[in-house]
């Protein structure tokens, strides 16, 4: 049995040369779907979401495959349409860079040090103005590295005591209205 394996995968490696044309690895597929929020549509890679956030991995396990129209619409979301974006290129970005580290290190069918990782592909900008807004969608999302992220930021140590106290109080009301929701 293994030499009968062994002929057929031989077989398709000599009918890739003949014909010219290079056998690619196909690593990654990509899920594209979109999200309707306050009248926009978001476009995103749910495969990449879904690895980063709870409330995209359920998503993934109940859309039928290949729908077109919006998954998901949003009456509001905090920060708007344009946070939403913005936290998504952040999501896809970082599933892109495991993706680039585990190529580089061989684990992915790449030799080793071909591919080269970005750390700084993309960040978000944080300010005292916005980080109230990124900690309610890493609640709403249940994505603990954007809340870990955006907890370490420098913006988040500018804020007064007062500021603090209301934002965590307002992640806990989310995060059990979450919960109870969920129950």
């Amino acid at each position: 049995m293994a030499d009968a394996d062994g002929a057929e995968s031989s077989q398709e490696a000599k009918t890739a040369e003949s014909s010219g044309k290079p056998s690619v690895l196909e690593v990654y597929q990509p899920d594209f779907v979109s999200i309707q929020v306050e009248g926009q549509e978001v476009k995103l890679d749910l495969k990449a979401c879904a690895s980063q956030a709870a409330a995209f991995a359920a998503l993934s396990s109940v859309r039928s495959a290949g729908a077109d129209e919006p998954i998901l619409t949003l009456e509001s979301f905090p920060g708007g349409p344009d946070m939403l974006k913005d936290i998504v290129r952040y999501m896809q970005a970082n599933a892109a860079e495991e993706r680039a580290t585990l190529a580089a290190t061989g684990q992915l069918g790449v030799p080793a040090g071909i591919l080269k990782v970005d750390p700084g592909a993309f960040r978000l900008a944080y300010d005292t103005e916005n980080i109230s807004n990124y900690l309610e969608a890493a609640a709403l999302l249940r994505c603990p590295r954007l809340m870990r992220d955006t907890v370490l930021a420098p913006a988040a140590k500018e804020l007064s005591s007062r500021s603090v106290l209301s934002l965590l109080e307002r992640i806990m009301q989310l995060t059990t209205t979450l919960v109870e929701s969920s129950v």
